[in-house]
C-alpha cells in the first residue's frame, strides 16, 4: 500500500510500505512475510486499516505499527535474518494483526468500505463479486460488521443474502442511507430504488466517497484504461 503527504499540494510526498505476516516454518522467510493476496479492497477507521483478501477473508492492520527496516539492493531478502530487518526493496513494514473470515454462502470478501450512517456506530460494509465462473458456487452477499469503540470489528451484527442481488459488484457503499454498488461488467452505478445508471467505462471497481466535497470516487481496472475518477454523489441518489 502506498501513504501520501498531501500537506503541501505542491510537494506530494509518498511511500510504499509492505504488508507482512508471521511466517511459519514451512516458508522461506524468517520470522515475517509478504503477504501474497489480491487486494479486492482497503478501507480506513481511527487506526485501522482493513484489505478485503478475496477468497481468504479479511485482514487487520494497526497503523500505529509502522516499522522501518533496512534496504535491500538484492531485493531478495524478507524477515529477521541475523540482527538485521529486510522487505525487499521497502523501507517500511506494516504487520497484519488480526484475520477474519466469512464462512457464509460461500462467499469471499470482495470489497469494503466504512458505512457511517450512524457517525456514533460506523459500520464494516462488505461484499463479495460473483461471476459467470467465478465464484460460481456463491450467493451475492452484503454484510454489515459491528465495530468496537476501538475500531476493531466485534461481532456480525447484519447478513443479507439474495440471489437478486446484482452479480459482477466489484465496489459498495452506503451513503445518506442509500446503497451504491459498482458493476464493472456493465459499468453501471446502482442505487437503492433506481434503475442502473450509466457512469463509466473500463470496468469500474472500488468507491470511496469523501462526506467532506461530496465526491465518489472509482477507479477503473482495464490494463490499457486504468483512470481515476470522481462524480458527485447527489447526481446519481
Amino acid at each position: 500500500i502506498s501513504f501520501v503527504d498531501v500537506t503541501d499540494m505542491d510537494n506530494i510526498k509518498y511511500r510504499h510500505v509492505l504488508l507482512v505476516e508471521p511466517a511459519t516454518a514451512n516458508d522461506s522467510f524468517p520470522v515475517f512475510k509478504p503477504i501474497n493476496i489480491h487486494a479486492g479492497g482497503i478501507a480506513c477507521i481511527g487506526n485501522t486499516l482493513y484489505v478485503a483478501d478475496t477468497g481468504k477473508g479479511m485482514r487487520a492492520f494497526d497503523l500505529t505499527n509502522i516499522f522501518q527496516v533496512n534496504s535491500d539492493s538484492t531485493k531478495l531478502r524478507c524477515g529477521i535474518i541475523g540482527s538485521n530487518v529486510y522487505a525487499f526493496d521497502y523501507y517500511y513494514v506494516l504487520p497484519q494483526m488480526k484475520r477474519y473470515f466469512l464462512e457464509h454462502n460461500n462467499a469471499n470478501f470482495s470489497w469494503i468500505s466504512i458505512d457511517r450512517t450512524d457517525e456514533n456506530y460506523p459500520k464494516i460494509f462488505a461484499g463479495n463479486y460473483k461471476a459467470n465462473t467465478y465464484d460460481e458456487d456463491a450467493i451475492p452477499t452484503i454484510s454489515w460488521w459491528n465495530l468496537s469503540t476501538s475500531g476493531e470489528i466485534e461481532s456480525l451484527d447484519k447478513l443479507i443474502s439474495s440471489t437478486s442481488l446484482s452479480e459482477n459488484i466489484q465496489g459498495g457503499h452506503v451513503i445518506n442511507g442509500k446503497k451504491f454498488f459498482a458493476n464493472s461488467k456493465t459499468d453501471k452505478i446502482l442505487v437503492d430504488g433506481k434503475s442502473a445508471q450509466s457512469w463509466a467505462t473500463e470496468g469500474c471497481e472500488d468507491l470511496h466517497f469523501s462526506r467532506y466535497s461530496g465526491n465518489l470516487w472509482s477507479l477503473t481496472e482495464y490494463v490499457h484504461k486504468r483512470r481515476v475518477f470522481a462524480v458527485k454523489a447527489s447526481d446519481y441518489e
